[in-house]
């Protein structure tokens, strides 16, 4: 393990006994010592609470908080963030992983000329494994109101985080990508290490954090539409027309057509449209990215 300076790691979980313990070993087998867990109950109602209070007699980075009343993700991942001592902040969802290697690999590409530091991710469907944003990148503010190109979590100073106004508890969803938005928006551009270091769980009928989609779409656009052009406006509009699944007509393919949603335009054309290639992508992805050949890279299960 190396040395170096503390990390904190917020993770909220919420009626999450059987998976939360997988993202929480994913923490503790980082290859960097120096770091604090604070995991947030959000009001949970199974077992996570007996769960999380035997994982903390076992090792003393985790700091356990319950939240008497459901608040929702923004606000329990702000619990932590009040609480954490760490020079450096990052998070994790519930149901998802960080490889072994990750803070250490994102403390090594952190720069404070960058507003925060990202990376490269797996998205694990249970039957395929697909590599997502793994280029190396700097990351503008005009690039991020095209759509979020930092994905999930990242790693910043905490500093930095509480600066801005820490996570909009208002947000149903798109909490994370707002953030980001503002943490560039102040500190200036990002940086994305394509190497993936964040394993997102995806399977079919896991209820995610970030399932009010549609309405956090519309809150994000709403909160930011002063600051984006036509360009990008078409461009998180046609994002909100996807994650509500409507059927795409040709006028209004016409309205997002811009020469960088062009290419996602046209393929939701034909897909919503012609549903049974939906069924032919899918297959392909559990040809081209099958687990077996993602296994050497992928942490215990």
């Amino acid at each position: 393990m190396t040395a170096g300076p503390l990390v904190s790691v917020y993770l909220p979980t919420c009626n999450r006994a059987r998976l939360v313990p997988r993202a929480i070993d994913s923490v503790l087998g980082q290859d960097h010592a120096d770091l604090e867990l604070l995991v947030v109950d959000d009001a949970s109602t199974d077992e996570t609470p007996d769960v999380l209070a035997q994982i903390a007699t076992r090792d003393s980075r985790v700091r356990v908080f319950r939240q008497p009343a459901r608040g929702g993700a923004p606000a329990a991942r702000n619990v932590a963030l009040k609480n954490a001592s760490g020079r450096f902040v990052t998070g994790l969802d519930d149901d998802d992983q960080m490889l072994p290697q990750r803070v250490s690999s994102l403390l090594r590409g952190f720069e404070e000329r960058h507003a925060f530091v990202c990376s490269g991710a797996l998205l694990h469907s249970g039957t395929w494994i697909r590599p997502s944003r793994t280029t190396d990148a700097v990351i503008t503010l005009d690039d991020e109101l095209y759509g979020d190109q930092a994905g999930t979590q990242v790693l910043t100073l905490l500093s930095r985080v509480h600066e801005v106004g820490l996570f909009d508890e208002s947000m149903p969803a798109w909490q994370d990508y707002d953030l980001w938005t503002r943490l560039i928006e102040r500190y200036g551009p990002a940086r994305r290490i394509g190497e993936p270091s964040y394993l997102q769980h995806v399977e079919a009928g896991t209820v995610r954090i970030t399932q009010r989609g549609a309405e956090g779409a519309r809150r994000y656009i709403d909160k930011h539409r002063s600051r984006m052009n036509s360009a990008q406006l078409a461009s998180q509009e046609l994002e909100l027309y996807m994650i509500e699944q409507r059927r795409m007509q040709l006028g209004a393919a016409a309205r997002f057509m811009t020469p960088r949603t062009w290419r996602r335009t046209l393929r939701y054309l034909v897909t919503s449209n012609v549903p049974a290639l939906r069924g032919v992508a899918e297959r392909y992805r559990r040809w081209r990215w099958s687990p077996d050949r993602m296994a050497a890279i992928l942490p215990p299960r």
